[in-house]
């Protein structure tokens, strides 16, 4: 009877430490996902002021700011270097639009008004 409490005590004792285990896992597990995610919002946040510093806003197509600011926030969506990329682009275009309403250039204007709405 004694050998049989050992038994159970002993059992409980293992599959106690295999949940620990477990949870320990699960817990390194995350832990990698959110290291490789941080590492991912990184290059492209690095990618994007890049982008920005060229004045590659919205081209080329796959390797613009504006592409890349979003990507990160799809990522990250509580990322503030991201969303203030993404309003430093769109201050931009509404320069752009501003100067071009003074120097009454009409089209241009309205091209730069069709960006911001995508933006």
């Amino acid at each position: 009877a004694n050998e049989k409490k050992l038994n159970q005590k002993f059992e409980k004792e293992i599959n106690s430490l295999i949940a620990t285990n477990d949870e320990s896992k699960n817990v390194v597990y995350s832990s990698k996902e959110n290291i490789f995610k941080k590492q991912r919002v990184d290059s492209l946040l690095a990618r994007a002021q890049t982008a920005f510093q060229e004045d590659n806003f919205i081209s080329p197509q796959s390797e613009n700011a504006f592409t890349l600011y979003s990507a990160a926030l799809s990522l990250d969506p509580s990322n503030q270097r991201a969303r203030s990329g993404i309003a430093n682009i769109t201050t931009f275009y509404l320069k752009q639009t501003a100067d071009a309403l003074s120097k009454k250039q009409y089209s241009t204007a309205d091209k730069f008004l069709k960006i911001i709405s995508k933006i």
